[in-house]
């Protein structure tokens, strides 16, 4: 025999189970009738009363065929009416109908005692075990034809059963066999769907809730947090940074996630610049006030907004913004050996991999010169640094340092000698590093660097809780800007090398780095963020876009906060990655109610984004995010949120102008 045929005969499918009913079940019970009536044939033969009450009740042996042939009809009726609509009803309706009838098939199964008989007996014979309860219960109706079939056994047969007593011997084995039919048939239907099925409808039912709650968070529509949430407090380790549009509930990004970075990403105009004031808000709110150091590429509407928030929380503001009244001054020497500020001053402007002899050579020279102003004057400035890299400066620099320092004495005088000597290549790089330092001097930083009055204490502003705005204008030209970018990571560099010790990091510190892919130096970046997790200096870096492959790129992403506002295709792309999937089953298999046949298959995985890319692309109102953001221990959290506003929180604002100690 082939599959099929032994399938329909030891009972892979209804008919099978039906068949195999009969003649384990039926055919005892058949002969039992027959033996029992014969039995009270043979008592009445006798003389004998069949029992103290009196004449038993008897069981007539007659054929009707008039109702057999009218249960087929139905049946054929509801065959064709379940066939069509399998056909043409919407899938949504079947559904809906289908759970529907499990529930009034299970209550009418309570009531049905050969729809229980016939499943209990399928599933002991098919050697299935599920779950009693559920399956034999929500088994018994899954189609109309059960429920009509077995109201209509129910009526037809048991009641005419009990009542007389009397039961033709067709009539019984038909409604018996037609109740044990329809348990064992939409039991083993549902078996054969749910075993292979279920999981599969279940994932994909969440998975169409999960993406259709994200599409309606994607979308335009106002979702609110419950009531108690509504207050824009920022609890004690938490950051309230909106509201999680998924979940309808307050976003509260921990504290613990903020330290090893965040990265935000989006368009102009969508809202980073919101973002990054509700993370200054959050940080300032908590018990014990961070230090904030901003350094703004783009320049505007952030100083703005931390000047405000500064004066509500009642913490210093300070800045250094070229050509802006009341500017600190900037100290390019003030952290760092001598040999740190020659590498910083080295590093800061860009050379070819040709041109390392002259790097070299002037870092040489910007050693020993720093070196001999220490020794004379106790400190570096940068315009007595740029006067000392000519041949008459260094020899007279060297005459001061003959008793100080024998070593930069004898150093000092080997680099001026060589820059007499118009064949070495000293006096090219040596001249070259003072046209720069000269240069960069008259541009756009001049009033910073060599203005008068207070410059700024990076150690101090790192230790006390206020913030400090370095403002990087666009106005600048690209390499005033680019020098001062890179000056300023190498100082971070070293202020994050300061404070490994614990005594010189009493707070943490939250460095802003707005707009710095403007900065065009991805390596210092990149080094920064490794260097500044243990120091506490977590670095918030906000770009419109993400840099190239290679650089600082996987440092951003590997943040442990990651926002992805209105952003470019390939970057809603990478956070769709980094968000995570859901992965679902499909089910290659399809089963025939009607004929009743089985044909089988796989279960293959399928996987799909939780938060589709394009929804990045069109985000309806600024401030949307798509945000990422993971603890030690716990799942990451992917959402997607609406970053609220700013609303300073007049208690805390209260407390700090009543004079309570930070």
């Amino acid at each position: 025999m082939n599959g099929e045929v032994r399938g329909w005969v030891l009972g892979s499918t209804p008919v099978g189970c039906l068949v195999r009913c009969a003649v384990l079940l039926f055919t005892p019970v058949v002969l039992a009738l027959w033996g029992f009536e014969q039995y009270l044939r043979w008592r009445a033969a006798q003389g004998q009363p069949a029992g103290a009450a009196g004449p038993g009740p008897s069981i007539a042996l007659r054929v009707e065929v008039g109702r057999p042939l009218t249960v087929l009809g139905v049946l054929l009726a509801l065959i064709v009416t379940m066939a069509l609509i399998r056909r043409l009803a919407p899938r949504r309706l079947q559904r809906r109908l289908y759970r529907g009838l499990q529930v009034a098939g299970g209550l009418l199964a309570l009531l049905q005692p050969g729809l229980l008989l016939g499943a209990a007996i399928t599933a002991l014979i098919c050697r299935e075990r599920p779950k009693p309860l559920r399956y034999l219960v929500r088994g018994c109706a899954a189609v109309p034809a059960t429920l009509l079939l077995a109201f209509g056994a129910w009526c037809w047969g048991w009641p005419i059963l009990l009542k007389t007593g009397h039961l033709a011997l067709v009539q019984a084995i038909t409604a018996a066999l037609a109740e044990v039919f329809l348990g064992s048939l939409w039991l083993r239907l549902y078996v054969d769907l749910t075993s292979t099925a279920e999981a599969k409808v279940k994932i994909a039912n969440q998975n169409e809730r999960l993406e259709q709650r994200f599409k309606q968070a994607a979308g335009p529509e106002p979702i609110h947090p419950p009531f108690w949430q509504r207050r824009r407090r920022h609890p004690a380790g938490y950051v309230d940074l909106g509201v999680d549009r998924v979940r309808a509930r307050a976003l509260r990004v921990p504290i613990r996630c903020l330290r090893r970075h965040a990265t935000i990403v989006g368009v102009t105009g969508w809202g980073k610049t919101v973002a990054i004031g509700r993370f200054i808000h959050g940080v300032l709110a908590q018990p014990k006030p961070w230090a904030i150091f901003i350094v703004d590429c783009k320049g505007g509407e952030l100083r703005d907004t931390a000047e405000e928030l500064a004066g509500a929380y009642g913490v210093p503001f300070q800045e250094v913004n070229p050509g802006r009244p009341g500017s600190l001054r900037y100290d390019i020497t003030q952290l760092g050996s001598p040999a740190e500020i020659a590498d910083k001053l080295t590093a800061a402007f860009p050379s070819t991999p040709e041109a390392g002899i002259y790097r070299d050579t002037s870092y040489h020279a910007l050693v020993h010169a720093a070196t001999a102003q220490v020794s004379v004057n106790g400190h570096v400035e940068l315009g007595e640094l740029e006067s000392a890299l000519d041949q008459a400066a260094l020899n007279q620099l060297a005459g001061q340092v003959r008793d100080l320092a024998p070593d930069t004495h004898t150093a000092l005088l080997g680099i001026a000698g060589r820059m007499g000597n118009p064949r070495q290549t000293t006096s090219s790089a040596i001249n070259g590093m003072a046209s720069r330092l000269g240069a960069l001097r008259a541009g756009r930083f001049g009033a910073v660097l060599d203005g008068d009055g207070p410059a700024l204490d990076l150690e101090n502003a790192a230790a006390e809780p206020g913030i400090t705005y370095i403002s990087l204008p666009a106005l600048a030209s690209s390499a005033d800007l680019r020098m001062m970018g890179r000056v300023l990571l190498h100082d971070l560099k070293l202020l994050a090398h300061l404070r490994l010790d614990p005594a010189r990091r009493p707070r943490p510190c939250l460095v802003v780095l707005d707009e710095f892919s403007a900065l065009d130096d991805p390596d210092n970046v990149r080094d920064f963020l490794r260097q500044a997790r243990e120091p506490e200096m977590p670095c918030l870096t906000a770009s419109q876009s993400l840099p190239d492959p290679g650089g600082c790129r996987n440092e951003l992403l590997q943040a442990g906060v990651v926002l992805f506002l209105k952003c470019l295709a390939a970057d809603a792309e990478e956070f769709a990655q980094l968000a995570g999937t859901v992965v679902g089953q499909a089910l290659d298999r399809e089963i025939e109610f009607f004929p009743v046949r089985s044909r089988r298959g796989a279960v293959s995985e399928t996987e799909r984004f939780k938060c589709h890319p394009r929804w990045f692309r069109e985000f309806a109102n600024p401030g949307l995010c798509g945000i990422r953001f993971d603890q030690v221990g716990e799942l990451p959290t992917a959402t997607i949120a609406q970053v609220c506003q700013n609303e300073p929180d007049p208690t805390l604002a209260g407390r700090v102008s009543a004079g309570v100690k930070l």
